[in-house]
């Protein structure tokens, strides 16, 4: 592979623990991952079926014993596809204000916002997901397990066999 920034090859490596910072969450990381480091000091990092990966982030916030943080909760609604306006629509909320303000941590996402976007978010996918995110997520018991107060995110790892161990299949594309 070839950098992008002054032309000259690089080797591969592999990243034992890369912190994926591209989805927006402080606290993915991924594990055994490509990387192309360049003398130049630039280093490109591989990372294949991006989807499943993402749908590997959705899995573990669903399933997160807190409510959500304002980033996780970004990660969510842009995971199904809504728009700031769409969501507040669909939340019954009066403008996307509300939305940006959550998930900037401006204003705090209450226990009844928080179900209400879980519940969502496994509603829009739950028919590309053939349901079994919801036999595998109980819903009203991790609900009753959910803390009432955010709390400091804990690291989410991600590995090969997380990605292809999720309870669910990929999406397929028409």
């Amino acid at each position: 592979m070839k950098c992008p920034q002054c032309g000259k090859a690089t080797k591969k490596a592999v990243a034992k623990l890369y912190h994926y910072r591209e989805s927006g969450l402080d606290n993915v990381y991924l594990q055994d991952i490509p990387v192309f480091p360049c003398q130049c000091g630039e280093r490109l990092v591989q990372i294949q079926a991006i989807d499943r990966l993402h749908d590997a982030i959705a899995y573990h916030l669903l399933k997160k014993p807190s409510l959500l943080t304002g980033p996780e909760f970004r990660f969510l609604r842009k995971w199904v596809g809504l728009t700031a306006n769409q969501l507040a629509t669909l939340l019954g909320v009066k403008t996307r204000i509300s939305v940006s303000r959550w998930e900037n941590g401006k204003a705090p996402i209450t226990a009844s916002t928080d179900h209400a976007m879980r519940l969502l978010v496994m509603r829009l996918k739950e028919e590309a997901l053939h349901r079994r995110m919801f036999t595998e997520i109980e819903i009203q018991e991790q609900f009753e397990r959910i803390a009432t107060k955010p709390t400091k995110s804990e690291r989410i790892t991600i590995t090969k066999e997380t990605i292809e161990n999720l309870p669910f299949p990929p999406e397929t594309v028409a």
